[in-house]
């Protein structure tokens, strides 16, 4: 009877909406809602808009990646978004990006479905270019980019460049505790960038290794990271100072790691590994025999900082007739410092420039999390 009304005795239905009726004669389907059509004459079942839902919406279809390596193009952009119904990577596949930004690219894969990975995520150096910030970073206006090396100038020695400061507002980024996602705000970063080495009299200093990429994976199916599967998200390497004869220049220093989010609805395994390790510090230069000045060489430029460290201080430059000293080994997400080159002499003898840091030796955890939804 509440969608009918009475003429002259009898019941009509069903009720119209001139006497206050919805015009409608049966119920919609499940999760439809009433709402006035588009000429504004009448009303309308219609299904519910539920916006942007966990897992996205499958538009982008299947992803699978079989073989060799596909990579996505970032277009240059901060982010980039896929929507897949699925998502599977083989053993012995590789996914990665191709034309990231400058500061950083962070890669959002939704799965309406199943996600398996049995192959690899490549995202290591898709974070911040040489010495820049990476993208995402919550107090942007402290320099994490490590400091640049120093030129020589005859026979003074470039300065060491400085550490990448370590990441502040700690408390905000989600990936050492996903817990905090009862706050409903996801903070993720890119690693930041190595600083650049500095240049001796005619040889040029290595650039920094750029920062490791963003992650954020979306599983609104069953989570299979098979123990065979890699996920990296590491800095990349600085590279190495050029050889002069009147000097070498610094290697750059390393950049740092960026951050991975896994959320899934079901999980069927999880024993693959994700590394977030800082890149390794370029070697420094070479004086090669035949030099015929005496000139010292270009600092070492240093590593980017992290969630957990600072980035590793570059290695100052040498005298005249004296091999570079080597740069500071990392520990794990931050960046490694840069050696110095070597200084070349008028003795008909070659100098050796000195080793970058090394990458650090374990995965920062404080860099990614996996775990299940129950906030989104």
């Amino acid at each position: 009877m509440a969608n009918s009304s009475f003429i002259k005795g009898t019941i009509e239905t069903p009720v119209p909406t001139d006497k206050g009726g919805t015009g409608l004669s049966s119920l919609g389907t499940a999760n439809q809602v009433l709402r006035t059509n588009s000429g504004a004459t009448a009303i309308e079942w219609a299904d519910a808009e539920t916006g942007s839902s966990f897992g996205g919406d499958g538009s982008d279809g299947t992803l699978s990646v079989t073989s060799g390596t596909t990579n996505l193009d970032a277009s240059s952009a901060n982010v980039l978004v896929k929507n897949y119904s699925s998502i599977s990577i083989s053993n012995g596949a590789t996914l990665g990006l191709s034309n990231k930004a400058s500061n950083g690219t962070l890669l959002i894969l939704r799965s309406s479905g199943d996600v398996t990975i049995e192959g690899t995520i490549e995202l290591t150096s898709m974070g911040a270019s040489t010495d820049t910030n990476g993208y995402g970073i919550e107090d942007a206006t402290a320099d994490h980019d490590g400091g640049v090396g120093g030129n020589s100038s005859g026979d003074n020695p470039g300065a060491a460049g400085s550490s990448g400061a370590i990441l502040g507002l700690l408390d905000n980024y989600i990936t050492p505790d996903s817990g905090r996602l009862y706050k409903r705000y996801i903070a993720l970063a890119c690693g930041s960038g190595g600083g650049k080495g500095g240049n001796s009299i005619n040889g040029t200093g290595g650039d920094g290794g750029a920062g490791g990429g963003g992650l954020i994976i979306e599983c609104a199916g069953a989570l299979d990271f098979d123990s065979g599967g890699v996920i990296n998200i590491n800095g990349g390497d600085g590279a190495n100072g050029g050889s002069g004869i009147n000097g070498g220049a610094g290697g750059g220093g390393g950049g740092s790691a960026g951050m991975a989010l896994i959320l899934y609805n079901t999980l069927t395994d999880n024993s693959g590994t994700i590394n977030a390790k800082g890149g390794a510090g370029g070697n420094g230069g070479d004086s090669p025999s035949g030099s015929g000045a005496n000139y010292a060489s270009g600092g070492g430029g240093a590593g980017a900082g992290s969630y957990t460290s600072a980035g590793k201080a570059g290695i100052i430059g040498v005298i005249h007739g004296t091999n570079g000293n080597n740069g500071i080994n990392g520990t794990s997400s931050e960046g490694a410092g840069g050696a110095s080159g070597s200084g070349s002499s008028s003795v008909d003898t070659g100098y050796t420039g000195g080793t970058g840091g090394t990458q650090g030796g374990s995965s920062d955890s404080n860099h990614y999390v996996v775990a299940k939804n129950i906030w989104l």
